[in-house]
This record gives structure tokens, sequence and C-alpha cells, in this order.
């Protein structure tokens, strides 16, 4: 327990230095959704939907997600249509 004092000042410097990157973080993940919100959907009313809307999917899409379904739509409505597709789509990542 003697080192319990060392380690929680250490804990706190840490998360302190951690609060410029998480503030650093927010603006810039903000300014993204908001201008993303405002290109696919100028004329929505503000809500409180929007607002989860501006972090949410974002900060999805820095780790890698991003929403192919809302970008390409003819795909993912033709694709439940036609078992064509399909197959050539599994062949191709078969033979790869």
């Amino acid at each position: 327990m003697s080192g319990t004092g060392a380690q929680l000042s250490a804990w706190c410097f840490q998360v302190k230095d951690m609060i410029y990157f998480i503030v650093i973080l927010l603006v810039v993940l903000m300014s993204f959704g908001v201008s993303r919100q405002a290109i696919r959907n100028p004329d929505k009313e503000p809500a409180w939907s929007l607002a989860r809307d501006i972090f949410l999917e974002p900060y999805f899409m820095i780790y890698g997600e991003v929403y192919a379904d809302d970008i390409d739509r003819e795909w993912n409505t033709a694709r439940n249509k036609t078992w064509s597709r399909n197959l050539l789509c599994a062949l191709c990542l078969a033979l790869q």
C-alpha cells in the first residue's frame, strides 16, 4: 500500500495530459460530423438525434466503419434481387 500515493499522483498527471488530447479529438470529430450532416441532410430540423448523428457515425469512422450501405444504396437494393452478382463476388473472393 505504500506505493498507492505515487501511483495515484502519476495517474492524475496522465489524466490531466490526456484531457488535451480528448479536447482536440472532440473538436475534430465535431467539425467533421457537422460538415458531414450538413452535406447529407441540409434541410433537417434541429433535434437530439442530429446531435447523436454528429458524434456517433464519425466516431466509428475513425475505426474504419464506413457505412457502405448508406454510400451505395443501389448496391444495397440490388443485392437482394440478383443472386448472380453475389455468386460472382463470392467466386472472386475465393479465387484471390
